[in-house]
């Protein structure tokens, strides 16, 4: 529990109120010393020693202890997701052929990366992506009309193969979506720009990533679909609409806080995974074994709930 302070009044309008003791000596605050207040989204207000500004920080990769591309990938987008201005690759020898083409192509994957500086054993890479106009409703929209387009493509059958370069843009807007709500977090000033508090920020983060799976989900469906030279999809088209609306609806309600829309999408959702059940029963018993489909549907009605109950959190 914080410390009791009274608001006390000094000439005809100054307030001041007095600094803890244990406070001003561990921080070595005296008479004299500069103070910075910044008011929070919830009205509090943060008392620091030094002014708010955005740290710009390197993250330095050492290949020496990478055995592998994939683990160089991991620690590439943990980099990027934790805000580091710039990446340092390097390697106590020669970069070998492999490492090289995997910071490539990562950096091509993630958004506002560059390639500023190269050698025989470093790599380094900077991030020019402008904080300005940021805003981490508008990315998640941006990832969410992705997502319907990929429902929209599978219901009709369109460009299936086409599909999965789209759920690759999906998946960069979550790491830049991720990136901004830790720099938000990290930063008092980014997170009262972008209209966030640190609760809001967790509930973007969780959509995000419901989001991010759906749409691995509906493209795993055109995967298996683009494969067979039969209409396989028939039987399902008419219970995966209704499968695609409960999923908008979710992010609808999410987006503008709606509860009474996240209570509905919750509660239909029970019938539809009993649909997606017969529907399965009858394509077995008719020696059509095309589960996955009903898998991967039961899957997206599971994160579109799980958006719905993020948006009964915040409502």
């Amino acid at each position: 529990m914080g410390q009791k302070r009274i608001v006390q009044k000094t000439g005809t309008s100054t307030l001041i109120v007095s600094l803890p003791r244990t406070w001003t000596e561990r921080t070595g605050v005296k008479k004299g010393s500069e103070l910075f207040a910044l008011e929070q989204p919830d009205g509090s207000m943060v008392l620091s020693t030094r002014p708010d500004e955005e740290k710009r920080e390197s993250f330095d990769l050492s290949l020496d202890d990478v055995p592998s591309k994939d683990e160089l990938s991991r620690k590439f987008y943990s980099a990027y997701i934790a805000g580091f201005d710039s990446i340092r690759v390097h390697s106590s020898s020669r970069i070998t052929p492999e490492l090289r083409k995997t910071v490539l192509q990562e950096t091509k994957r993630l958004i506002g990366l560059e390639i500023v500086d190269e050698t025989p054993n470093v790599i380094v890479v900077k991030d020019f992506f402008s904080r300005e106009g940021l805003s981490v409703e508008k990315t998640l929209k941006r990832m969410h009309l992705i997502t319907c387009s990929l429902f929209e493509d599978l219901l009709e059958g369109k460009e299936l193969d086409a599909v999965v370069e789209r759920d690759d843009e999906v998946d960069r807007l979550r790491f830049l979506l991720l990136r901004q709500l830790n720099l938000a977090l990290k930063n008092p000033q980014v997170l009262r720009g972008l209209n966030l508090t640190a609760n809001r920020c967790i509930d973007y983060a969780t959509a995000t990533l419901y989001i991010e799976r759906i749409a691995d989900h509906v493209t795993a469906m055109a995967k298996i679909l683009s494969r067979e030279k039969t209409d396989v999809f028939k039987p399902f088209r008419q219970p995966f609409e209704k499968v695609y609306s409960l999923y908008k609806d979710s992010v609808k309600a999410f987006l503008e806080k709606d509860f009474a829309l996240s209570m509905k999408t919750i509660k239909s959702k029970p019938s539809l995974h009993s649909e997606m059940g017969e529907l399965n029963k009858r394509l077995w018993q008719k020696g059509m074994g095309y589960s996955p489909l009903v898998e991967h549907s039961n899957s997206i009605l599971d994160g579109s709930e799980g958006i719905a109950e993020q948006a009964i959190n915040q409502s």
